[in-house]
Protein backbone atom coordinates (compact mmCIF):
# COMPACT_ATOMS: atom_id res chain seq x y z
CA UNK A 1 0.00 0.00 0.00
CA UNK A 2 2.21 2.61 -1.03
CA UNK A 3 -0.75 5.08 -1.16
CA UNK A 4 -0.72 5.51 2.55
CA UNK A 5 0.34 8.76 4.05
CA UNK A 6 2.49 8.81 7.63
CA UNK A 7 -1.43 8.66 9.01
CA UNK A 8 -2.06 5.10 8.01
CA UNK A 9 -4.82 6.07 5.42
CA UNK A 10 -4.43 6.97 1.65
CA UNK A 11 -3.13 10.37 0.81
CA UNK A 12 -5.29 13.10 0.16
CA UNK A 13 -3.45 13.24 -3.71
CA UNK A 14 -4.41 9.90 -4.34
CA UNK A 15 -7.63 10.20 -4.68
CA UNK A 16 -7.16 12.15 -7.98
CA UNK A 17 -5.46 9.64 -9.60
CA UNK A 18 -8.48 7.24 -8.81
CA UNK A 19 -10.70 10.31 -10.60
CA UNK A 20 -8.54 10.42 -13.31
CA UNK A 21 -8.25 6.25 -13.81
CA UNK A 22 -12.42 6.55 -13.75
CA UNK A 23 -12.48 9.85 -15.69
CA UNK A 24 -10.23 7.98 -18.65
CA UNK A 25 -12.03 4.52 -18.42
CA UNK A 26 -15.50 6.35 -18.43
CA UNK A 27 -13.77 8.67 -21.94
CA UNK A 28 -13.15 4.99 -23.47
CA UNK A 29 -16.42 3.80 -22.39
CA UNK A 30 -18.13 6.49 -24.57
CA UNK A 31 -14.95 5.92 -27.22
CA UNK A 32 -14.20 9.79 -26.91
CA UNK A 33 -10.39 9.11 -26.76
CA UNK A 34 -10.46 7.05 -30.30
CA UNK A 35 -9.47 9.76 -32.54
CA UNK A 36 -7.38 11.77 -29.85
CA UNK A 37 -4.13 10.25 -31.50
CA UNK A 38 -4.55 11.04 -34.99
CA UNK A 39 -6.50 14.93 -34.25
CA UNK A 40 -4.76 16.02 -31.11
CA UNK A 41 -7.78 17.18 -30.21
CA UNK A 42 -9.32 16.24 -26.39
CA UNK A 43 -10.67 17.19 -22.89
CA UNK A 44 -8.81 18.86 -20.93
CA UNK A 45 -8.92 18.86 -17.22
CA UNK A 46 -9.47 22.43 -16.08
CA UNK A 47 -10.65 22.19 -12.22
CA UNK A 48 -10.95 19.37 -10.01
CA UNK A 49 -12.16 19.32 -6.00
CA UNK A 50 -12.94 16.29 -3.27
CA UNK A 51 -14.63 16.57 -0.50
CA UNK A 52 -13.34 13.83 2.02
CA UNK A 53 -15.67 12.21 4.35
CA UNK A 54 -13.69 9.56 5.79
CA UNK A 55 -10.35 7.78 5.60
CA UNK A 56 -9.79 4.91 3.78
CA UNK A 57 -7.46 2.44 5.81
CA UNK A 58 -5.61 -0.92 5.14
CA UNK A 59 -7.09 -3.17 4.01
CA UNK A 60 -9.98 -2.23 1.61
CA UNK A 61 -11.09 -2.67 -1.74
CA UNK A 62 -12.63 0.40 -3.16
CA UNK A 63 -14.98 0.90 -6.07
CA UNK A 64 -14.30 4.43 -7.88
CA UNK A 65 -17.42 5.19 -10.23
CA UNK A 66 -17.58 8.38 -12.53
CA UNK A 67 -20.79 10.24 -14.42
CA UNK A 68 -21.42 13.34 -16.48
CA UNK A 69 -23.93 15.76 -14.61
CA UNK A 70 -23.46 18.38 -17.20
CA UNK A 71 -22.63 18.65 -20.83
CA UNK A 72 -21.86 21.93 -22.39
CA UNK A 73 -20.87 22.71 -25.75
CA UNK A 74 -17.40 23.80 -24.41
CA UNK A 75 -17.13 21.72 -20.83
CA UNK A 76 -18.09 18.54 -19.86
CA UNK A 77 -18.81 18.53 -15.64
CA UNK A 78 -18.48 15.13 -14.08
CA UNK A 79 -18.96 13.92 -10.94
CA UNK A 80 -16.56 11.18 -9.08
CA UNK A 81 -17.38 8.41 -6.13
CA UNK A 82 -15.19 6.73 -3.96
CA UNK A 83 -16.84 3.66 -1.83
CA UNK A 84 -15.43 1.41 0.42
CA UNK A 85 -15.97 -2.48 1.01
CA UNK A 86 -15.61 -2.01 4.30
Amino acid sequence: WGEMDALQHVNNVVYFRYFETARLDYFNKINLLVNLQTSQIGPVLSETQCRYKLPVTYPDTLLVGSRVIDMQEDRITMEYQVLSKK
